[in-house]
């Protein structure tokens, strides 16, 4: 069983490298820049005369903070939902293990 997880895993491995190198390979002179930056042009595409409804409260001083701000706020949502996912799987582990505990000690009267 843990042959099998471990060749799941390798695979699941590859795939996430496939995913980064092929798009790579097939377009190398690809221009590969955020949605945000597309977004933007796409909109003074479509409408030339369009006016933001709002306005940012806070910009960060420069790219490195708000890459930084961007990793921070990731790791952190990973992180908690690691932490869910791990919780849960030892609680279905312990359920797993001990399934007659609850009824230990208990007779029945009849």
């Amino acid at each position: 069983m843990k042959r099998n997880k471990k060749l799941l895993n390798i695979g699941l491995l590859l795939m996430v490298v496939a995913l980064i190198v092929i798009p790579m390979v097939l377009n190398p002179s690809g221009e590969y820049s955020g949605t945000d930056q597309n977004a933007l042009g796409m909109i003074e595409e479509v409408a030339p005369s369009y006016v933001p409804w709002y306005e940012v409260l806070w910009a960060p001083p420069s790219g490195e903070i708000e890459s930084l701000m961007f990793t921070i706020f990731a790791s952190s949502g990973a992180a908690v939902l690691a932490y869910f996912i791990g919780y849960k799987k030892g609680q279905l582990a312990v359920s797993k293990a001990e399934p007659s505990a609850n009824n230990e000690g208990m007779t029945t009267h009849n």
